[in-house]
This record gives structure tokens, sequence and C-alpha cells, in this order.
């Protein structure tokens, strides 16, 4: 589902292998979150997107948690940072746009 939406919005991307159970797990667990539904999903489908000139679409696991790391532990990031249950129901309630052409 989520490869054929990407593959829709940009013909310019490269998919990562499918992340498994175990890293996704591990994943949550160091964070200290449990993932919405969709990024699982997403996930377990491609392990991170990237774009024209390696642009990274879509994080995989262990930029998602590196980032997330590091963001929660700095001074300045730590108030403003939204977490991902946060953004899951932002997600979940905001629907698809549709591509303009």
């Amino acid at each position: 589902m989520w490869k054929q939406f990407i593959e829709a919005l940009t013909p310019d991307r490269e998919f990562g292998p499918p992340a498994l159970c175990a890293e996704v797990t591990l994943a949550e667990e160091k964070l200290g979150i449990k993932f919405p539904d969709d990024l699982r999903n997403l996930l377990f489908e491609t392990n991170g997107v990237h774009g024209e000139y390696g642009l990274g679409l879509i994080w995989p696991l262990e930029r998602i948690v590196a980032d997330n790391t590091r963001f929660r532990a700095n001074e300045h990031f730590k108030d403003l940072y939204i977490r991902c249950p946060m953004l899951g129901r932002l997600a979940a309630s905001t629907p698809p746009r549709k591509r303009f052409r």
C-alpha cells in the first residue's frame, strides 16, 4: 500500500528493504513509545525512502532513533519537540491531500 502511494507521488525514489518486526520493536523500546500503526506498516514495507539526490524522504529506523534521541536530549529542542504519539493523532485526523496537476 505505502510503496504504491509513494510511487504515485514521485518517480525519483529508492526504497529500502523492509524492516523486521524485531527491529521496529527495538526502536520503539529505545524511544519509549509505540509507533503509530501507519508508521509501523510503512516500515514493514520499506525501511526508509530516498528521493532525488539521495534526499531522505522517509527516514530509516536507524535515523528515526538517532535523531529522536538527539533532539530529546538537546535543551533547545526539548520543549518544542512533538513526540510520535502526538504525530500519530495528528496524522489520523488529517486525511491525505489530493495531488494537484
